[in-house]
């Protein structure tokens, strides 16, 4: 028994060794590392099939999880067309590895998982830990990335985030995807000014106070007056409150009248009462208000009227009418005003210096023009200097120098000085030849008003014949015989005076009486020479 038990096992042992030294015979080469298990011809066929060659089915008998990726359609293996043996060849070694990758020239949009943006710059050991394998990677993002959410919000962060960046969120709606849809401004507030330490799962997500301070110290809901646009841009209807606004009042920002939040219990019954407008008049109007004088359309210009039927003070006409209230009103004085005298407000200066202070201006102005003055020096009730004749056109400031009206001197020379061609040789009452209507037209009477009355063609000389020229100008003539005006043609043979022979009216000696002063009584015809000579040649004819 024994002994046929000892030759079975030699049997055996023999049949072993042959089949392998066959094996080793018809096998192309050792099998690598990882299909070692596999050696002996009595293995041959858990991957080669009788009729020869080595179908996928085989590999994936074993590779089982990547069958299951192939069947799903994951990964690069998915879309690989080719059999297994293609890329994957044996029997060339122990040492030989079935599988190469080009990491550096691998397409990886050839796999489920296209790489963009920042995971293209990412290395491939980076995801791809596991040495000698690429597949079976997790494509969940927290595998890799840290999640900052502490899986509040699970593991698909795709639903927010893009390999473009972390901090990129453009695929998240929030008005779709959560329970506060964003509106107004909200749209532009960074995600961690809500989501405080990456908060994200907000409880209270539908109070305003979750993220904004309560300025109004618990009055109403903030939604009953703010909406998302801006804090400041309120929906309330201030024409149903006490206050209803209007024109200015409704440009002006809620915190001018609402002092400190203040809501309610606002006083608005004056102006100034609410702190909103200061009273610059000073309480000079305490018991009227605002509104008889100012709208809120502006605070200028005001809507009182001087010449109201109401007001009895000072009414405005004229250029009064054009005035800024503050030229009269200086330094925003408005009762009470001296409006008696033009210059009691400060509004006019006396221009003439007191020298009217006994009259009031109306006498001469009025509030059409401070010019022309109406005063008129011919009225009948002005009893001083009277105009006429060209004295009438002349400007007040020609007479009157430097404002000055009163006393004026009325003696012509006071105005006409430059004017003086006697040069004060005939004194300052030029009125004694001159009148206004025309200078150069006299009424100077030569026969009563001088020594020397003037008869004869003495009264159709001109003045200047015997009064000189230019600067010899002279009428206060001493000398008053024929030789001060006329040449001698006797060259001083007579001692009588130019009368004795010749009058005015003819220079031909008709008044020489020849019997009463020679003593010879010319008779018959005298025949005078054609010249006049020192003495008188006759000629008689009998």
């Amino acid at each position: 028994m024994k002994k046929g038990l000892i030759l079975l096992i030699l049997l055996l042992a023999c049949s072993r060794a042959y089949a392998q030294d066959l094996g080793s015979l018809i096998s192309p080469g050792d099998l690598s590392e990882a299909h070692a298990k596999f050696e002996g011809l009595d293995k041959c066929t858990k991957c080669h099939t009788l009729g020869g060659g080595v179908p996928d089915s085989r590999c994936l008998d074993c590779h089982d999880k990547l069958a299951k990726r192939i069947e799903n359609k994951e990964g690069f293996h998915a879309k690989v067309t080719e059999p297994c043996m293609k890329c994957h060849t044996e029997h060339k070694g122990k040492s030989f590895k079935i599988f190469s990758l080009d990491a550096e020239h691998f397409n990886h949009n050839q796999t489920a998982y296209p790489l963009v943006d920042k995971h293209k710059s990412v290395e491939c050991k980076d995801c791809h830990k596991k040495k000698g394998t690429y597949v079976g990677v997790s494509t969940v993002c927290v595998d890799c990335h840290k999640d900052y959410h502490d899986n509040q919000l699970g593991t698909k962060c795709a639903n927010c985030h893009e390999p473009a960046g972390w901090k990129v969120v453009r695929k998240f709606d929030h008005d779709t995807a959560s329970k506060y849809p964003l509106t107004g401004k909200h749209r532009e507030v960074e995600c961690a000014k809500c989501h405080v330490d990456n908060n994200y799962r907000i409880k209270k997500f539908d109070q305003c106070l979750t993220c904004h301070k309560d300025p109004h110290k618990g009055k109403p809901n903030c939604t009953e007056c703010h909406t998302t646009d801006g804090w400041k841009k309120t929906k309330i209807d201030h024409s149903k409150t006490r206050f209803p606004l209007t024109n200015k009042h409704n440009d002006v920002p809620c915190a001018k009248c609402h002092i400190k939040n203040r809501l309610t219990g606002m006083p608005f019954q004056t102006c100034d009462s609410s702190n909103c407008h200061k009273d610059v008049h000073k309480k000079q109007f305490e018991g009227d208000k605002c509104e008889s004088c100012h709208t809120t359309a502006g605070f200028k210009p005001s809507i009182f009227k001087h010449n109201s039927p109401d007001y009895s003070g000072f009414k405005l006409d004229g250029k009064h009418n054009d005035v800024p209230c503050g030229k009269c009103h200086v330094k925003g004085n408005y009762k009470p005003i001296p409006f008696k005298t033009c210059d009691g407000s400060g509004c006019h200066e006396d221009v003439h210096k007191g020298q009217f202070k006994e009259q009031i201006c109306e006498t001469c102005h009025n509030t059409k023009g401070f010019k022309p003055s109406l005063f008129k020096h011919n009225s009948p009730e002005y009893k001083g200097y009277k105009l006429d004749g060209k004295h009438e056109e002349v400007e007040c400031a020609k007479c009157h120098l430097k404002g000055k009206y009163k006393p004026i001197p009325q003696e012509c020379v006071n105005c006409h000085k430059k004017d003086d061609e006697h040069k004060g040789e005939l004194g300052e009452n030029c009125s004694k030849c001159h009148v206004t209507a025309d200078w150069k037209k006299l009424f100077f009477d030569h026969d009563t008003q001088s020594e020397f009355p003037l008869t004869g063609k003495h009264k159709d000389t001109e003045c200047e014949k015997c009064h000189g020229k230019d600067d010899k100008k002279k009428y206060k003539i001493k000398k008053s015989v024929c030789r001060d005006c006329h040449e001698d043609y006797h060259k001083g043979e007579f001692k009588e005076t130019c009368n004795t022979c010749h009058t005015t009216t003819d220079w031909e000696p008709k008044a020489f009486d020849h019997a009463k002063k020679t003593g010879f009584k010319l008779e018959a015809t005298v025949h005078r020479p054609p010249e006049t000579g020192s003495f008188l040649r006759a000629a008689f004819h009998y």
